[in-house]
């Protein structure tokens, strides 16, 4: 079975790409905050991953398995 950091991770460079793309596109109409927010919650999303990657390997912590 995947492990639940697998997917934050994933979902941490999925934000980060479309952000980029969104970014790259729209460069003079997005705001700042916009950016910068769409970026924050990116990061969050990997760093929370990086936690539950540390709790797989320190505990055998897995969330989404019995």
């Amino acid at each position: 079975m995947i492990p639940a950091s697998f997917y934050a991770h994933v979902l941490g460079g999925v934000l980060l790409f479309k952000d980029m793309i969104k970014l790259l596109m729209n460069f003079r109409r997005v705001p700042y905050e916009n950016v910068m927010l769409l970026l924050s919650l990116s990061i969050a999303a990997s760093v929370h991953g990086l936690s539950h990657q540390g709790l797989e390997w320190r505990y055998g912590y897995y969330p989404l398995g019995v």
